[in-house]
């Protein structure tokens, strides 16, 4: 059986805005993201953050979502501290912990 889709509200995001997302090809890791487009009042595409790279790399799998406001994959910036889940670093972001561990 098939199930009746919901509908799809307007977003209000910016191309720049910072998330926290949801890693589809490693379901257990949440990672700092970013709104890269907006393709129109209904969808944006949001970008793992990564500092090992210079410019992005489209053709990578899984580097990119296409969101809507009511996806269930992205969250806001602080959500992950405010709900003691662990946040992925950046791939390629200066930590401590290397040094301290």
């Amino acid at each position: 059986m098939v199930q009746d889709q919901t509908s799809v509200v307007e977003h209000k995001f910016l191309e720049g805005w910072k998330l926290e997302a949801l890693d589809r090809s490693l379901p257990s890791v949440i990672r700092p993201a970013t709104v890269v487009r907006v393709i129109n009042k209904l969808f944006f595409i949001v970008e793992f953050d990564d500092l090992t790279t210079t410019t992005s790399d489209e053709g990578t799998p899984g580097n990119h979502l296409c969101c809507h406001a009511g996806s269930l994959n992205i969250f806001p910036v602080g959500w992950c501290s405010a709900n003691n889940v662990h946040l992925t670093p950046v791939p390629g972001q200066f930590s401590l912990s290397v040094f301290t561990a």
